[in-house]
């Protein structure tokens, strides 16, 4: 999960809408939680994307970092599914490979679904040298248990050195003639709203490496991020089955 989730185009329901005062609330009310992210990197957002979030759009920006070329391409939107439900969906990349131009995906290590698994992607690029990556995949359970269940994250950062990893898989064999890409790290954020409902705050930060340049291949990015939403809307709710429930741990 990182920069071939934004590269989804297909589209889907409409994500939900709620009161803007209830979602505010809620945000100031676990404040104090979000101290104990993983992720240390996630970018500012405004109060104008909650607001647009509370009406049933998809906020979406870019974060420029000072003398990093790569911006921080982020999203928000209220979902009208039960916090669990989006958080099992979000951590299953196996299925996500289905609506993706990821073209191969490989859980190297700890198993799927599990906090610290590694995992392998690999996504055909046109012209240029197909790109393929390694990340360790982090559940923050301290986060579900200190919040009582209101908040959950999960995040991603690269594997720089992954030749012990992938010898030997699948896996090793299809990478030959790619490009590993080694700038890349997010985070999803999910609040409950309440049974039905969950904030999710997102963002990635990724630089594709070769001749693409990070600077507009980061603006591509925020904007295709409304997409990917959609796309996880959709998969949560036509799912028969959700692997990853309950097994988040």
């Amino acid at each position: 999960m990182n920069l071939a989730m934004l590269f989804y185009s297909k589209t889907a329901l409409a994500i939900a809408p709620y009161d803007i005062d209830s979602i505010t609330t809620k945000i100031a009310a676990t404040q104090t939680h979000r101290q104990k992210r993983m992720s240390t990197k996630a970018p500012a957002i405004p109060t104008s994307a909650y607001i647009k979030a509370a009406r049933g759009e998809i906020a979406t920006g870019l974060e420029k970092v000072k003398g990093i070329e790569a911006g921080k391409g982020w999203g928000v939107a209220v979902f009208d599914s039960p916090i669990e439900t989006l958080f099992a969906a979000l951590n299953d990349e196996m299925h996500h490979q289905h609506d993706s131009p990821i073209e191969y995906t490989e859980i190297l290590s700890v198993g799927s679904c599990r906090d610290k698994r590694k995992v392998l992607m690999i996504m055909p690029t046109p012209i240029v040298k197909d790109r393929w990556w390694v990340t360790e995949n982090r559940v923050n359970n301290a986060l579900k248990r200190e919040s009582n269940r209101e908040l959950r994250e999960m995040t991603w950062n690269v594997v720089k050195d992954v030749d012990e990893l992938i010898k030997g898989t699948e896996g090793e064999k299809r990478i030959a003639d790619g490009l590993q890409i080694t700038f890349s790290s997010g985070a999803w954020l999910l609040i409950k709203l309440d049974e039905n409902h969950t904030l999710g705050e997102y963002f990635t930060w990724a630089d594709p490496g070769g001749v693409i340049p990070a600077g507009p291949a980061s603006i591509f990015v925020a904007g295709q991020i409304s997409n990917f939403f959609k796309t996880i809307d959709h998969y949560v709710k036509n799912a028969e089955t959700l692997p990853c429930m309950g097994k988040m741990r």
